[in-house]
């Protein structure tokens, strides 16, 4: 079917889907610093280093401060690029 040529091409605009904030809670809470890597590169990077550098200091406690730190930072970081 020929075009009007008063009528402009129509364009789909496909919308790509962000991340879940959910997903990102998930991945951290089972993987810790290694499931930050969903929601921010540079912070699973950061993370995954201090973790790794702290815990042999610490004989492995560090975990406990780290991984709530990486659970936070991922929700954060995931509902901070939706927006």
């Amino acid at each position: 079917m020929p075009q009007d040529s008063m009528t402009p091409p129509s364009v789909t605009i496909r919308a790509q889907a962000g991340k879940s904030p959910a997903i990102a809670f998930l991945m951290t809470l089972i993987l810790g610093p290694l499931g930050l890597f969903y929601s921010s590169a540079v912070g699973g990077i950061f993370m995954v280093t201090i973790t790794l550098i702290v815990a042999m200091v610490t004989a492995g406690f560090a975990f406990l401060v780290t991984w709530p730190v990486c659970i936070v930072w991922g929700v954060i970081a995931t509902i901070a690029d939706s927006r």
